[in-house]
């Protein structure tokens, strides 16, 4: 009966350390499990952060796009009204302008080397101006 009591002892305690090991092994899978998801919780935490600051990005591009349209718009209206005033000022009857002659520059005297006296009979030593004034 002593080998029947010492086996029914060793299968009574290799039943619970047995269900402690399997137990542990499972705790830890399961833990591994957990780190691992709390990994992937982090990172779509870091993508959702991402994604935030790209909303917030393109919300102020479209903050600035709708400034810069209202701003456009109101210098083609500015600009518009400024057309309108031009074209009023034209439309008034207008005293009709003198006609120019067109601009002919005048032209220089030629000059020519002053006679001799002598080479010629009649003919004296004249200057460039005399000459001009005899023309």
């Amino acid at each position: 009966m002593s080998a029947g009591f010492v086996l029914l002892a060793a299968l009574f305690l290799a039943v619970p350390i047995t269900a402690k090991y399997v137990t542990s092994f499972q705790i830890r899978t399961l833990m591994d499990a957990l780190k691992r998801r709390e990994r992937d919780i982090d990172m779509m935490y870091a993508r959702l952060d991402g994604l935030e600051q790209e909303r917030e990005v393109i919300e102020r591009a479209v903050l600035q796009v709708y400034e810069q349209r209202r701003w456009s718009a109101t210098r083609r209206d500015l600009m518009s009204e400024e057309l309108q005033r031009t074209q009023r000022r034209r439309r008034r009857p207008r005293a009709a302008p003198a006609m120019e002659e067109p601009f002919e520059p005048e032209m220089p005297p030629v000059w020519s080397p002053e006679l001799e006296v002598g080479t010629e009979p009649g003919r004296e030593r004249r200057s460039a101006t005399a000459a001009e004034a005899a023309v």
